[in-house]
């Protein structure tokens, strides 16, 4: 494969999720050599936790996914997220916002 900077495949797209539900966003990014992932939360990266994993696969030689899957959504999960890819040429980013919703009213009968 020829080197290159980092390209985003697939963007993500802006997800709304009610409370308690699990979600995900993932990226695909074009990178050789093989990219270095960072998740972001307004800014703060983000870091596997309970309810939070982390699943970045290499897909083949050049592609890399990575999917962000948040478990047991709260309120506070809401916000801007961004996926970093970063190798020896460059980075790209692309983000997607969370939108946290209480559960939806019961249909009028």
């Amino acid at each position: 494969g020829c080197q290159s900077l980092p390209k985003i495949l697939q963007d993500m797209n802006n997800v709304t999720v009610l409370l308690g539900e699990t979600t995900s966003l993932k990226c695909q990014i074009l990178a050789f050599p093989k990219p270095e992932i960072k998740w972001c939360r307004e800014d703060q990266e983000l870091v596997e936790v309970k309810r939070i994993k982390i699943v970045t696969l290499t897909e083949d030689e050049v592609l890399t996914s990575s999917e962000l899957i948040i478990q047991h959504v709260q309120e506070e999960d809401a916000g801007i997220y961004r996926c970093k890819a970063i190798n020896p040429f460059g980075e790209v980013k692309c983000e997607a916002e969370i939108t946290v919703t209480a559960a939806k009213p019961a249909l009028e009968a």
